[in-house]
């Protein structure tokens, strides 16, 4: 075996850990409308903020694992670069919005906070789309881990929005709730 192959083969194994780690942690859902109803908003908050950073993490481990891969020609390599650099970037501001979302604040700085969350979980979700091109030559277990997360994260944000917005009586829109 090549150091490659071994570092390759480490990668993986460290992505599936990962993932498994990640999923064993998480408090299982109980309807779409309203993920976790026993807990407050700050619990959902602090659970969505471990969440974001567990997906950036894989991010970064597919980006390591990416940059690996030999089959991947030039111009692949650069709409990959892209994807996960603007994943890695959005997923920063998401978790820089939960907690601004955590910190006590006024209610027109609250319904700013969740706005922004929304806005920014709505381009994390097109630049899945993006990446789904840009991965084309990645694993693609490696592919619908990183689609399953981000769907995963989206579903924590806009829950996490919904109760913020429930709750202080902002209004809210209804594709969110």
């Amino acid at each position: 075996m090549t150091i490659q192959t071994i570092n390759l083969i480490f990668v993986a194994l460290s992505l599936l850990a990962l993932d498994a780690h990640a999923d064993h942690s998480q408090v299982a859902p109980t309807s779409s409308n309203n993920i976790h109803p026993g807990l407050s908003d700050h619990d959902v908050i602090t659970l969505s903020i471990g969440e974001v950073r567990r997906v950036r993490d894989f991010v970064q481990l597919v980006s390591i694992f990416s940059s690996t891969m030999t089959t991947i020609n030039s111009p692949e390599r650069v709409d990959l670069h892209n994807c996960l650099g603007g994943l890695s970037y959005s997923l920063s501001n998401v978790a820089t919005s939960f907690h601004r979302l955590r910190a006590p604040a006024n209610m027109k700085t609250r319904a700013q906070d969740v706005n922004s969350l929304k806005e920014m979980v709505g381009h994390i979700e097109r630049l899945d789309n993006f990446c789904n091109d840009a991965l084309n030559g990645v694993d693609s277990l490696i592919v619908q881990m990183l689609e399953k997360k981000l769907e995963d994260l989206s579903t924590l944000a806009y829950n996490a929005a919904s109760r913020i917005s429930r709750d202080t009586h902002l209004p809210s829109d209804p594709a969110f709730n």
